[in-house]
């Protein structure tokens, strides 16, 4: 990135920064240490902060939602971006997982329409969005494309298909921890996803990864923490007349 922007700098008359400039304030980092232990030049300003699961662990959720439990509970995402959740790119996981004795939750995104997806198999239960909070708890699995938000959920064991921006570090991240199987697009298809779903089902050196990374998450300080100290320091810098030099968004 320092390499794309360095012109625009030359061209405002500024010397470059090597690293365009991210790293002169501090920043919030959701990323437990386990998933990335070399923070490189941002070591000297990041500040950890435990990343959230959207929505509450008190909302509602469908009727048909009841009658989860009796067997192993599969969510599904790829997310909320139009390219990575395109209708195609379901087709492989619901062929995969629409003849197990599963239940499987898929959500869509506000951008598909759930009728889009014709007659699905009876175990598979599909909605545009979801409550994390209060979805995840009933869950045994996750499979995603190594978005964020549902990859550092609740410590579930993931199967990661990841498409694209830092999906890849981050479910190449997940592997190593041992917390995930990760199928590269090349690699995609309804017996890999098969295959990879029991895999972490019934494997429990995978839940027992993801319960450790959890527990560190869960060590981490809090939105709140992190919300009353960036606060304190606007405060401070309207007091003093000067820009804090210590944090940017």
């Amino acid at each position: 990135m320092a390499g794309w922007v360095g012109p625009l700098w030359l061209a405002a008359g500024l010397e470059p920064d090597d690293n365009a400039g991210l790293y002169r304030y501090g920043y919030l980092d959701p990323v437990p240490t386990s998933l990335q232990p070399t923070l490189g030049p941002a070591a000297g300003c990041a500040r950890p902060v435990r990343p959230t699961v959207p929505g509450s662990a008190d909302d509602g959720l469908p009727p048909w939602a009841e009658r989860l439990g009796n067997r192993p509970v599969v969510y599904v995402s790829l997310g909320t971006v139009p390219i990575f959740n395109q209708p195609g790119t379901f087709s492989p996981i619901l062929e995969a997982l629409g003849t197990e004795d599963i239940d499987v939750v898929v959500t869509v995104g506000n951008t598909n329409d759930p009728a889009e997806f014709g007659q699905l198999p009876a175990n598979i239960h599909f909605e545009r969005w979801l409550s994390l909070a209060a979805l995840l708890p009933l869950c045994d699995a996750v499979v995603c494309h190594g978005g964020a938000g549902t990859t550092l959920a609740h410590g579930l064991p993931l199967v990661l298909l990841p498409r694209g921006a830092d999906q890849f570090p981050t479910a190449a991240a997940c592997r190593r921890a041992g917390a995930a199987q990760v199928i590269t697009p090349r690699e995609v298809s309804a017996d890999a996803i098969h295959s990879s779903v029991h895999a972490v089902v019934n494997n429990s050196d995978h839940r027992d990864a993801a319960v450790r990374l959890q527990e560190e998450i869960e060590t981490m300080p809090s939105v709140e923490s992190a919300a009353r100290e960036l606060v304190d320091i606007a405060l401070n810098a309207k007091r003093f007349g000067t820009p804090s030099t210590r944090w940017t968004s």
